[in-house]
C-alpha cells in the first residue's frame, strides 16, 4: 500500500525529476478534449475537462487511473448519472475469486497512513464493482450491491493499470524502476548543500582544548546537568553556526593538562567539485530516463539556443512520448460516456484528447493558404488584444484584407 506514495515522495524530492514529471503531466493532458464536450458537467462540481486533468496526472506519475461511474437502474436499463475521479493512490483491486477473477475495487483514503488498520479506516473503505457495459453483469452486481450496501448509490469503477512482464496487476512505472537511485542522488545533493550551509561543513580550523569533554558541570538541583563539551558546543554553535557565520571550527579535547590549547588552520577538500559533477550528470540523465525534452523542463543544454525550431521539435518529441497515455484515456472516456445523458453519439465517436500544438506559429505556406476569416479566427484565439485592434481598424473597403502574417 505504500508504493504509490513512495513513488510520489522520491520523485518530488528530486528537483529535476519533479520538473520533468510536471512536463509529462502537462503533455498527457495535451490540449484537452476536442470540441465542447469538455465543458459537460458530469457531477455536481466538475466538468469532463476537470476529470481529465486529474486522470492525466495519475497516468503520468503512476501509469494507473480510476474513474467512478454512478448508475441508476431505470425501466430495465442502466442510466449513467455521474462521473468522479478517484485518486489512484487510494484505489486497490479486490481479492480474486476461486476462479481467479477480480470484480471489485477498494477505495480508502487511509491507505499508507497511521490509521490504515483502524476502525475509522474500515468504516471509510468502500467497495465498488469494476466497470462494465454488459447489462446482465451490471444487473447481477446491482443485486449484490443492494444486499451489501442498500443506502449507497450503485457505482462502478473503471480501473486501468499498465501491464508488463513483471507487473501484471499493478503498474510500476518504467521511469521510476530505472530512475529511483538517480532521483535519490539528485535530492541527496541538495540535502548535502543544505546541511553544509546549516553546519558550515567546510571548517575554518581545528581548536584543541585541555580537559575532559564528558565532565559534568555542577548545576542547581532543578537544572538538568550538562557536560563541558556540550556547553562549549552550545557556545560555539551560537557563535559560528549558520551560513552567515561561515568558517566554523572543530574542537579537539585533551585530558593532559600539560597540553596547551592550539589552533590549526583547516584546509578544505574537493567535495564541492565532486558533487557539482554529480549534479551536472543528473541534469542530463533524468530527462532521458523520464522521456522528457530538457528544453521544456527549463533545463539548459550546452550548444542549444532554444529557438522556435528547437522548441517545436521538443513539443513534437513530447507529444510522441505521451501519445500512449492520451490513447488509453480516450478509450476509457469513450467507453464510460456511452449512453451518458447529454452526450450525442456523433460527439462521442469524434471524441479525442488532443496533443499540444506543435507549431508556435503557423508556417508561411499554411498561413498564406488560409482564407481571411480563418486568419482572423486564429488571431482572435492567439492574440485577442491584436484581434480587437484589427476589428476596430477594418473598413468596408478592405474587408479584413489588411490582416498580416503574425509570423512576420
Amino acid at each position: 500500500n505504500a508504493y504509490p506514495d513512495y513513488v510520489a515522495l522520491i520523485t518530488n524530492h528530486s528537483p529535476m525529476a519533479s520538473a520533468c514529471l510536471g512536463v509529462f503531466k502537462e503533455f498527457c493532458y495535451g490540449n484537452g478534449f476536442n470540441g465542447k464536450i469538455g465543458k459537460k458537467k458530469v457531477n455536481e462540481d466538475e466538468t469532463l475537462a476537470d476529470i481529465l486533468k486529474k486522470v492525466a496526472n495519475d497516468i503520468a506519475y503512476l501509469h494507473r487511473f480510476a474513474i467512478a461511474v454512478e448508475k441508476e437502474f431505470v425501466n430495465g436499463i442502466f442510466k449513467k448519472t455521474k462521473i468522479y475521479h478517484l485518486p489512484i493512490e487510494w484505489v486497490r483491486l479486490g481479492i480474486p475469486s476461486a476462479e481467479g477473477y477480480v470484480d471489485r475495487a477498494h477505495y480508502n483514503p487511509y491507505y499508507n497512513t497511521a490509521d490504515e488498520f483502524s476502525g475509522r479506516a474500515r468504516k471509510q473503505e468502500k467497495k465498488f464493482f469494476l466497470y462494465t457495459n454488459d447489462l446482465k453483469k451490471s444487473s447481477n452486481q446491482l443485486g449484490r450491491h443492494q444486499k451489501d450496501s442498500p443506502k449507497e448509490p450503485y457505482t462502478e469503477v473503471y480501473f486501468w493499470s499498465e501491464s508488463n512482464e513483471n507487473d501484471r496487476v499493478y503498474s510500476r512505472p518504467s521511469y521510476f524502476e530505472s530512475g529511483e537511485d538517480l532521483f535519490r542522488a539528485d535530492a541527496g545533493i541538495w540535502e548535502f548543500y543544505e546541511a553544509e550551509i546549516r553546519n558550515n561543513f567546510f571548517l575554518g580550523g581545528i581548536l584543541a582544548m585541555t580537559g575532559n569533554p564528558d565532565e559534568p558541570i555542577p548545576t542547581k538541583d532543578d537544572v538538568e546537568p550538562i557536560t563541558r563539551g556540550q556547553a562549549l558546543d552550545k557556545t560555539l554553535g551560537a557563535s559560528f553556526g549558520g551560513s552567515e557565520k561561515a568558517g566554523s571550527i572543530m574542537t579537539v579535547w585533551s585530558e593532559n593538562p600539560d597540553s596547551a590549547p592550539s589552533f590549526i588552520p583547516y584546509t578544505s577538500n574537493n567535495n564541492d567539485s565532486k558533487f557539482a559533477n554529480v549534479r551536472d550528470s543528473t541534469r542530463v540523465t533524468i530527462p532521458s530516463v523520464m522521456q522528457v525534452a530538457p528544453l521544456l523542463a527549463g533545463i539548459e543544454i550546452s550548444g542549444k539556443l532554444g529557438d522556435s525550431k528547437e522548441k517545436e521539435g521538443a513539443i513534437r518529441f513530447q507529444n510522441e512520448k505521451t501519445e500512449w497515455a492520451r490513447t488509453e484515456m480516450t478509450k476509457a472516456f469513450k467507453n464510460i460516456l456511452q449512453d451518458f445523458e447529454g452526450i450525442a453519439t456523433e460527439e462521442l465517436q469524434a471524441l479525442e484528447i488532443m496533443s499540444k500544438e506543435e507549431y508556435l506559429a503557423p508556417p508561411d505556406y499554411i498561413w498564406q493558404s488560409l482564407p481571411e476569416n480563418a486568419k482572423l479566427e486564429y488571431i482572435k484565439k492567439k492574440f485577442p488584444d491584436l484581434a480587437e485592434f484589427i476589428i476596430t481598424q477594418e473598413t468596408p473597403q478592405d474587408n479584413g484584407n489588411n490582416i498580416t502574417n503574425p509570423v512576420n
